[in-house]
C-alpha cells in the first residue's frame, strides 16, 4: 500500500516538472507585444538563412519540398530566434533549389519577411 501511494506521488512529481519545463519553452518563444516581434522581426531580415535539401535533380528540382519545420530548423541553425513552424508562411511550395522569400507571423500586425536560399546537397 505505503509503495503504491510512493509511485503516485513521485509520477505527480514528474509530471509537475514536465508542465513546468513545457511552460518554460513556451514562454522563451512566446513574443510578448509589439515592440518585442519588431525586435525579433529586425533579428530575422538580417539573417542570412540556407537550407540544404537531402535530394534533387540536376536540374535543381528537389525531391519534396521544403517544409515550415526545415525553415525553422534552418532559422535557428543561422543563429535566428526559435520560431514557431506554425507561424511561417509560405506562399507556394518549395520544390527547386535557388532564393525563395518566406514570411514569418511574430505578432498580428507584425510579419518578417525572410530570404532562404535552398541548395541541393551534392
Amino acid at each position: 500500500r505505503f509503495e503504491g501511494d510512493l509511485a503516485r506521488a513521485t509520477a505527480d512529481l514528474v509530471r509537475e516538472k514536465q508542465i513546468e519545463g513545457i511552460q518554460r519553452a513556451r514562454d522563451a518563444k512566446e513574443i510578448r507585444g509589439i515592440d518585442h516581434a519588431n525586435e525579433i522581426k529586425a533579428q530575422l531580415e538580417g539573417l542570412s538563412v540556407s537550407y540544404v535539401a537531402q535530394a534533387a535533380s540536376p536540374e535543381g528540382k528537389l525531391f519534396g519540398s521544403v517544409t515550415a519545420s526545415d525553415i525553422a530548423q534552418a532559422i535557428k541553425k543561422s543563429g535566428g530566434p526559435a520560431v514557431d513552424k506554425r507561424s511561417i508562411e509560405i506562399a507556394r511550395p518549395i520544390k527547386v533549389a535557388g532564393s525563395h522569400t518566406v514570411g514569418v507571423k511574430l505578432h498580428d500586425a507584425v510579419t518578417a519577411h525572410i530570404s532562404v536560399d535552398v541548395t541541393a546537397s551534392k
